[in-house]
């Protein structure tokens, strides 16, 4: 497999702040962790991003104003700052690698950089098993992994998808969504009992992964949903797409 160290440092980075119970005495842990003043510690919790021009630049500089960004936007309006964070990881071990002697307390306050994808991908199978709001996040987080083409991110799709009514339902079509990275014909029974769930919320997801994994045995299912009476409230744009789906032309509707 390809070594994707700089998308684990990336993933890993935005993981950081994702994890964290008490996200700001997090980031004041980061902040001291580097070195710098307390005083610019206090400064950049609360919010005064300006005043730490009055600090030296050193090596440290760019991971600490990183996280005081972080900081200041998480006491703003509460919302993850996707850019930002994913830097934190990369900036962590760099800075770790020119100062040894931070590197210790970096690694204490931020928790010690991943050995590779497979450890990610481990935490976001485990994941899928927590509240909502974490699964959704694994979702995609083993979507990117298997976007890169790591076996066991799909490996735990293929799990996901192959049984509609353990999963959450905006997880599962989640990754139906994307069935063309994992999907083989390991799927199909599995597939087709969704699809004969017709008061399950994602049979509309169902009927197009199987017919992007050439499901014959669907068609009939198919049809059968396309004129079911519910059928007229399904938008026009699906509507053509479950027509597209039928796999041979004699099965399309008259």
């Amino acid at each position: 497999m390809t070594d994707h160290r700089d998308a684990v440092l990336r993933l890993w980075g935005r993981q950081l702040y994702e994890r964290q119970s008490e996200p700001l005495a997090w980031a004041v842990s980061v902040l001291e962790a580097t070195g710098r003043p307390q005083t610019a510690v206090t400064a950049a919790m609360s919010g005064q991003l300006d005043a730490l021009a009055d600090f030296p630049s050193d090596r440290a500089w760019l991971l600490f104003r990183t996280v005081a960004k972080l900081a200041a936007n998480l006491r703003g309006d509460g919302c993850y700052d996707a850019d930002v964070g994913t830097r934190i990881g990369p900036l962590a071990l760099r800075l770790g690698e020119l100062e040894p002697p931070l590197a210790g307390p970096l690694g204490d306050s931020l928790g010690h950089p991943p050995d590779g994808p497979t450890s990610l991908v481990t935490v976001h199978a485990a994941e899928l098993s927590r509240n909502r709001t974490i699964r959704l996040r694994a979702i995609d987080g083993l979507l990117e992994w298997a976007e890169l083409g790591h076996p066991q991110a799909r490996a735990a799709l293929t799990a996901v998808a192959s049984d509609h009514r353990t999963q959450d339902v905006t997880v599962w079509t989640k990754a139906l969504n994307r069935i063309a990275l994992f999907g083989d014909a390991s799927l199909e029974s599995g597939l087709l009992r969704a699809l004969a769930d017709t008061g399950h919320r994602g049979v509309r997801w169902s009927a197009l992964a199987c017919a992007e994994l050439g499901f014959r045995r669907a068609a009939p299912l198919i049809t059968a949903l396309l004129e079911h009476p519910d059928s007229a409230k399904v938008p026009a744009r699906r509507s053509a797409s479950l027509r597209n789906a039928l796999p041979c032309p004699r099965w399309q509707p008259g």
